[in-house]
């Protein structure tokens, strides 16, 4: 009998993490491993972060008019070291609002990872692209990344706020209060109930003519420790067998498809 490993290791990933979200303590557990883990993962730039950091740029270049150090963005679910934020603040001098559910912040994988990005950003010919003032502005900031000794140093030096929210509500913010609103790999993971008072709230606190920019992730995220199975795994599933087996409150995701966040926007 010949035993599917990839299927093992999409079940036993979902059997770890429904263990993991049993209580406070399996929780607390749950991330004092990943922290300990991440210090190491999230220490360097993957060619994926620098592809999508400059996405994510050229996003916001090709679209806000007039960006300067009176506008506003919005970061939602920053992660161990607000690594998008921040890439985007190596270009960019303005005001960023850094929001999210959990503290995860990891401060020696930042100081790492960030002297990786510049490293990288050193080795792009600025020149060839007609965008040589952005070297000069992405040195600057990792000069003041790097004299900083501790994330609230860092939060005055680049005008950043970090803002925790258990909850996840946006309704603290005011009405037009962002220039630009925006998110890599974060919307997938808030709960399916919630998203459709999200968007309202994404919608309500940007200024008119503001920009929403989101980056979703729509695959089955349990196929990352099975990464031989279909991405859309999730879709073989009635919601009674996913909830029952599957759904887990560590790394939850929504199984929302493209076509329904297009709705919902």
């Amino acid at each position: 009998m010949k035993i599917n490993l990839s299927y093992f290791r999409y079940i036993a990933a979902a059997f770890l993490l429904k263990i993991f979200s049993i209580n406070t303590f399996t929780k607390k557990i749950y991330r004092i491993i990943g922290n300990y883990i991440g210090n190491k993962t999230h220490s360097f730039v993957k060619d994926t972060d620098f592809e999508r950091g400059f996405w994510l740029y050229n996003a916001v270049s090709n679209n806000v008019i007039n960006c300067n150090e009176k506008s506003k963005f919005l970061e939602l679910g920053t992660g161990w070291n607000h690594f998008y934020g921040i890439f985007l603040r190596h270009f960019i001098n303005a005001k960023f609002i850094l929001f999210d559910i959990q503290d995860n912040r990891q401060w020696l994988a930042t100081k790492k990872r960030f002297n990786d990005l510049y490293r990288k950003i050193s080795n792009i010919n600025f020149v060839s692209l007609d965008k040589e003032e952005l070297k000069f502005t992405a040195g600057t900031v990792a000069n003041k990344i790097e004299k900083a000794n501790s994330f609230n140093k860092l939060y005055s030096m680049l005008d950043i706020e970090y803002i925790l929210e258990p909850n996840g509500n946006l309704v603290n913010f005011s009405d037009s209060e962002f220039d630009v609103v925006f998110s890599v790999d974060v919307l997938e993971h808030i709960n399916s109930h919630n998203l459709s008072d999200t968007i309202k709230n994404i919608y309500r606190i940007l200024k008119p003519g503001g920009f929403s920019i989101h980056q979703i992730g729509i695959d089955d995220h349990l196929t990352h420790y099975a990464t031989k199975m279909s991405p859309k795994q999730y879709l073989s599933y009635s919601d009674k067998i996913w909830k029952l087996l599957f759904h887990n409150e560590l790394q939850y995701f929504n199984r929302k498809q493209a076509s329904e966040y297009l709705l919902l926007f």
